[in-house]
């Protein structure tokens, strides 16, 4: 594997165990699912970090949740959250 793989392999993975610590995390019930309520605690901490309204980061990820919500029972499975997990992931580490 060349080092670039590598890189982008390690990058990926750690992604992954980032995602991973959000979901469980923001599961306050620990009830396997992210629910709106939740969702809204994290895109709120993602406002105080960056600087954003979180009126507008609040639209845009009801939105998100409603789109990655594939079965529509209104929560979000880890796979589910995965969808939309990635971008959180950069906007946490960008602040």
């Amino acid at each position: 594997m060349s080092k670039l793989n590598c890189a982008f392999f390690k990058a990926f993975t750690e992604n992954e165990v980032l995602i991973k610590e959000l979901f469980e995390k923001y599961d306050a019930n620990k009830n396997g699912v992210i629910e709106k309520s939740e969702l809204k605690a994290l895109i709120l901490d993602i406002a105080k970090s960056t600087g954003e309204t979180s009126e507008e980061l609040l639209k845009e990820y009801e939105k998100k949740f409603d789109e990655a919500d594939i079965n529509k029972d209104g929560v979000l499975t880890y796979e589910e959250f995965k969808k939309i997990g990635p971008e959180i992931v950069e906007k946490m580490l960008l602040a």
